[in-house]
């Protein structure tokens, strides 16, 4: 059960990582173009 928190908590960090990258592309480099979050 804690093997199975820790990996579920990498995985939130990740996925938080990943929202905050797309979000800095999106709004510093890339303002016209979607993100592959937003065409989920």
């Amino acid at each position: 059960m804690i093997l199975t928190n820790d990996i579920q908590n990498e995985n939130n960090q990740w996925q938080e990582f990943m929202h905050r990258f797309e979000y800095y592309l999106k709004e510093h480099h890339y303002p016209k173009q979607k993100t592959s979050m937003e065409a989920l």
